[in-house]
């Protein structure tokens, strides 16, 4: 099973995402995380396979949090899941070290 684990300010959208992912059968959510400060306190006890990481977080940018997590655990898979459509700016988390962008 694939380790995840959630990472987005929107409570409800984590929540909602996380039971949806352990139905799979394929993957299990581990932690879900409403701030960057818990994230990266969870990932100091705890390493997922792979983090969904949302951009525009309450305490901070999820792109930069990105660059540095990737940084930090360079084998940790990062997906930014976010409504953001322009190209711009998911060029820029690719760069920052995001595996993959989801819309």
């Amino acid at each position: 099973m694939i380790s995840v684990q959630i990472v987005d300010d929107h409570n409800l959208f984590a929540d909602s995402f996380s039971g949806t992912i352990n139905e799979s059968k394929f993957a299990h959510v581990t932690g879900v995380y409403y701030s960057l400060k818990s994230c990266r306190e969870g990932l100091a006890k705890q390493l997922p396979d792979v983090i969904l990481l949302d951009i525009e977080m309450g305490d901070g940018d999820g792109i930069e949090f990105c660059a540095e997590i990737t940084k930090t655990y360079p084998a940790l898979k990062v997906i930014m899941v976010t409504g953001f459509r322009e190209f711009n700016i998911a060029k820029h988390a690719l760069h920052n070290g995001a595996h993959g962008y989801i819309l």
